[in-house]
């Protein structure tokens, strides 16, 4: 018996990792959840952004909007 597990194929799994990296280093929240998603199967983010980091820079974007 083996098991079956869902894989992407190197090169779609480097170039997510590498939109993943790029997303953390920048703290853009959403597409690091998005990015999660794509990667970890059964992966579901809770509904609402809870860093607070994003958060404050969100809100300093939009007043400067």
């Amino acid at each position: 018996m083996k098991a079956q597990e869902e894989f992407l194929p190197w090169a779609q799994l480097e170039t997510r990792l590498a939109e993943l990296d790029l997303a953390l280093q920048h703290n853009d929240v959403p597409t690091i959840r998005l990015q999660m998603q794509h990667l970890v199967p059964g992966y579901t983010p809770n509904e609402a952004i809870v860093d607070w980091v994003y958060l404050e820079q969100a809100a300093e974007a939009r007043l400067r909007g």
